[in-house]
């Protein structure tokens, strides 16, 4: 989850960096296993009511939820998106991250938010370590 605000990410910089590598991994093995017929997509839910969510303050949950204007999922919705990734309906479909956020990703703030995490964590792959 990620809080815009003051360019903090509410849980830390390892929880959006696991997503941007998610993603990255999911386009990477669609292209190498597509050519023995396996598909590969990504779900990205929004705020979906879990555990985790309902242990959040409710300030929290409304100040994350608030670019979606649809407010918290219900877990059935994002299940729904995995039923048409297991079905034939999406035969063609590969190599994409399906967003289940209710259009939290297209407001102004959460776009220009990711930009600067996706710069972010572009900038954190580039760093060469050189052994001690």
């Amino acid at each position: 989850m990620i809080v815009d605000g003051s360019d903090s990410v509410f849980s830390g910089v390892g929880y959006p960096t696991s997503k941007f590598a998610v993603n990255g991994m999911t386009k990477s093995l669609a292209r190498e296993l597509g050519r023995s017929g396996i598909r590969v997509n990504a779900v990205a839910p929004g705020v979906t009511r879990t555990d985790m969510v309902a242990a959040l303050p409710s300030e929290i949950v409304e100040r994350i939820s608030a670019p979606n204007h649809w407010g918290v999922s219900e877990p059935e919705e994002v299940a729904n998106v995995f039923l048409f990734l297991a079905s034939d309906l999406s035969s063609y479909v590969t190599g994409t991250v399906i967003s289940v956020d209710g259009a939290a990703q297209t407001d102004d703030q959460s776009l220009r938010l990711n930009q600067r995490i996706d710069r972010q964590a572009q900038s954190l792959a580039v760093l060469h370590i050189e052994p001690g």
